[in-house]
């Protein structure tokens, strides 16, 4: 049986969760609905909690162009421009103080949770002892259906064969029976930055990020130090600060959301994903 279908399909039968395809916006867009989605190269929740909850203060963001870094674009982040906040994180520990800031936002987590050991995910605390405990107090603090477990990537190896996933994922389905309603299952892509990591995995130990073997901005674990070591907190920058010479454009970006007669805050067109996500059908929580 081809492997996917054989995975899928144990996900697909398994009782206790609902497995879903990747939602269909996940991005920041200006068009269908503002979703703020804090993903791709970094892991907020775990490393940049204090940093994006003095941008919410705030009220916005700037981010440079990484083709021109003289190009930074203002992204406001009022709750008149923001539908839902999407946390994609390995490891929300160092951002639970911070939930209660979060109120007057729809959002949700993306946990990405899996059995891989520290040949693969060197920068991971233990799954048993801290971060299956960890998903499930984060659902008891913002509900089940708010936290969607991501296993992912499938990765098949010699040391990670496909009865060890089934194997795994039961094991883990059983362990968050109760905490999430959503499982999220996705292959590896092998990018040409990881190609040569994932053909000769050898163990090695690193500090200050997860440095997953098959995360694509992992390519140079010294930069990520060094783009590390550029933080400032209380920069309107993730990494780094303004030197002057930058052009800052405002992105003009609005809520989808708009009034209804009753005087609840009801979803425009094409929001069914949104109101799945979040839970409550045909308004925002």
């Amino acid at each position: 049986m081809n492997v996917k279908k054989k995975i899928w399909n144990l996900l697909k039968n398994r009782g206790t969760m609902n497995p879903v395809k990747e939602p269909a916006i996940m991005n920041v867009t200006g068009r269908l609905l503002m979703i703020l989605s804090g993903r791709k190269r970094t892991d907020v929740p775990a490393f940049y909690g204090e940093w994006f909850i003095n941008r919410l203060r705030d009220g916005s963001v700037l981010v440079r162009n990484p083709v021109n870094p003289k190009q930074v674009s203002k992204i406001l982040l009022s709750r008149e421009n923001i539908d839902c906040i999407v946390f994609w994180t390995k490891n929300p520990e160092n951002f639970m103080k911070y939930l209660g800031e979060l109120k007057e936002y729809p959002f949700y987590f993306q946990f990405t949770l899996n059995g891989y050991g520290k040949d693969i995910e060197p920068g991971m605390p233990d799954k048993k002892k801290e971060l299956i405990p960890l998903f499930q107090e984060l659902s008891r603090k913002i509900g089940k259906e708010r936290v969607i477990w991501r296993y992912d990537p499938v990765l098949i190896s010699k040391d990670y064969s496909i009865e060890w996933h089934i194997h795994t994922f039961e094991s883990m389905a059983e362990a968050l029976e109760g905490y999430t309603k959503q499982a999220v299952i996705s292959f590896l892509d092998i990018y040409r930055k990881i190609k040569g990591r994932m053909e000769q995995i050898q163990p090695r130990t690193m500090t200050g990020s997860h440095f997953c073997r098959y995360c694509y901005a992992n390519f140079s674990p010294a930069q990520v130090e060094a783009n590390r070591r550029m933080h400032d907190p209380e920069s309107p920058l993730l990494c780094g600060r303004l030197t002057g010479e930058e052009r800052i454009t405002v992105r003009e970006m609005k809520s989808a959301v708009r009034p209804a007669d009753d005087g609840q805050m009801r979803l425009g067109f094409h929001d069914a994903e949104l109101m799945r996500l979040t839970g409550k059908p045909g308004r925002i929580i």
